[in-house]
């Protein structure tokens, strides 16, 4: 259901294109930041467990949307200025394209019943992420390897 997903889409877009990271960032790191990080921590809280009730999962793209952008918010504001974590973060984002685009593909085609076989949401979350992970990395040694990237950085593509 491509509806489901579409408000996500128009939020990260108009993250990128307003700044509101940045912006909800500088917001949230005003004076007293521990209170705010509290204050940010309950409200994520709440608005994860709305997502959970009736009324959540039956506007799901919209609970999914306004979840997705709370936890980015949080995760961007506090949680990145974590040293290791935000190296974590960044070595993700250098793959988070591959990732995004080969997920589906581990998810419902070729690792379906050992990706599920876990029983567990955090241990299937995990494991597809260290699945599409891995995919990535070897897409991105075959691009050097083959030369891709020599190739289109000439052509300036």
């Amino acid at each position: 259901n491509y509806f489901r997903w579409l408000l996500c889409v128009v939020l990260g877009i108009a993250c990128a294109e307003e700044n509101i990271l940045e912006r909800a960032k500088g917001w949230l790191s005003g004076g007293r930041r521990w209170l705010r990080a509290v204050g940010a921590a309950i409200l994520l809280t709440a608005i994860v467990v709305c997502k959970q009730t009736a009324l959540g999962k039956t506007y799901i793209g919209i609970s999914d949307g306004i979840t997705t952008l709370a936890v980015i918010v949080f995760t961007y504001s506090f949680v990145t200025d974590i040293p290791v974590v935000r190296n974590i973060l960044m070595f993700l984002g250098k793959h988070s394209m591959n990732m995004f685009l080969i997920h589906n593909f581990i998810r419902y085609t070729y690792l379906n019943e050992w990706t599920y076989s876990f029983k567990n949401a955090f241990a299937i979350v995990f494991v597809l992420l260290l699945e599409s992970l891995f995919v990535s990395i070897c897409i991105e040694k075959l691009k050097s390897v083959t030369g891709y990237k020599k190739l289109f950085n000439k052509e300036g593509i």
